[in-house]
């Protein structure tokens, strides 16, 4: 039988089958945490699309400018940040023709 100080072979068997276990519970619970991902992610979707229609409906019903539209989670057409104008930039031919 070997066996260093109080270590035995009996000992080490024993840790490495505990080892084991514990690393296929990891796996179960992984594969079950991932589960249970896939099924929030199709949950959102779902309450994404019903969002979105009924946020589509009130801004047909009351427009999307109402105040309506802004408690559904929109931005009221009057609070949008207007676009701004860029200007074009130089072209290099421009700049030939003019000294």
């Amino acid at each position: 039988m070997l066996k260093i100080g109080t270590v035995t072979l009996e000992s080490i068997t024993a840790d490495v089958a505990r080892v084991e276990g514990l690393q296929q519970k990891i796996i179960y619970l992984q594969n079950e945490l991932m589960n249970i991902r896939i099924q929030r992610d199709e949950a959102t979707i779902g309450l994404w699309n019903k969002v979105t229609r009924t946020r589509s409906g009130i801004k047909g019903i009351y427009g999307d400018d109402s105040t309506e539209y802004k408690q559904t989670g929109g931005t009221r057409k009057s609070e949008r940040k207007k676009p701004r104008h860029r200007p074009r930039p130089v072209s290099v031919e421009n700049e030939d023709e003019n000294p």
